[in-house]
């Protein structure tokens, strides 16, 4: 993707946080395209500190295998990342995808398709992202807050 962002004149920083089994792969294909300055691989954080870090960054990122069981699940990250304020770059379906577009809280792109991942990058690189994280924060309000939940569990029960 590096490789598709940057042939258009752009440029941005990648900061990827935890350590999983993929990770040394991943850092020879970022060595591989010459993208060594734009990413940095902090390791595995206690999760206390990873506001703190999306604070220090314009959106994040979730992805997915391309899984049916993915599809139908919300995934407790992008509940994170909203009740943060983050925008959301996703390469995503289903139920992330849906909760993302309905939100209007980020951008969304097919799982496996790099080129559409990369069109949404330089998107939401020009994109209101301010607004975005503000429509992030609002739904994970209206939709995740305990007081809510719980609310709704004792209707039902």
């Amino acid at each position: 993707m590096y490789k598709e962002i940057s042939s258009r004149g752009k440029e941005c920083d990648f900061i990827i946080v935890g350590d999983g089994r993929y990770m040394e792969k991943l850092k020879e294909e970022v060595k591989e395209a010459g993208a060594e300055n734009c990413f940095f691989f902090p390791g595995r954080k206690p999760a206390e500190e990873i506001p703190s870090i999306l604070g220090d960054c314009d959106a994040a990122f979730i992805s997915f295998a391309d899984n049916e069981l993915f599809n139908k699940t919300i995934p407790a990250k992008l509940q994170s990342y909203m009740a943060c304020g983050m925008p959301i770059l996703a390469a995503a379906g289903g139920e992330t995808k849906r909760i993302v577009e309905e939100a209007a809280a980020g951008l969304c792109a097919p799982v496996g398709d790099v080129t559409g991942l990369a069109d949404c990058l330089i998107e939401l690189m020009d994109s209101d992202l301010e607004k975005m994280g503000e429509n992030s924060y609002k739904y994970a309000e209206a939709n995740y807050k305990k007081s809510k939940l719980m609310d709704e569990i004792e209707e039902i029960v």
